[in-house]
């Protein structure tokens, strides 16, 4: 079991120890993450978001670890607003090569 805590704006340093000790601590271990970094991770492609976090969860994450981490130098492609850009009037596709963030 592994807990994400998901938030709108990224809070860049919460997963180092300054933040965490303020935290609440926790039996499973957890990661806070934003939206745009669970999206990250999600729809990176190989390995999966589990085989992922399962690695991590095996060896403690190095302070300051995200889930945006997950994807490295892969490609994040989604195809659900690859459909949106595609369907939409003006302006040009966004091309299917864009690297994570």
């Amino acid at each position: 079991m592994f807990g994400i805590v998901v938030t709108l704006e990224p809070y860049h340093l919460v997963n180092t120890p300054w933040f965490r000790a303020e935290l609440p601590a926790t039996d499973v271990p957890t990661v806070v993450a934003s939206c745009s970094e669970l999206e990250d991770a999600v729809v990176a492609t190989g390995p999966g978001l589990e085989v992922g976090i399962l690695a991590h969860i095996k060896q403690p994450p190095p302070d300051g670890w995200s889930l945006r981490s997950l994807a490295g130098d892969r490609t994040v492609i989604n195809p659900i607003l690859s459909d949106a850009w595609g369907a939409l009037p003006w302006g040009t596709q966004p091309t299917e090569e864009t690297p994570a963030r």
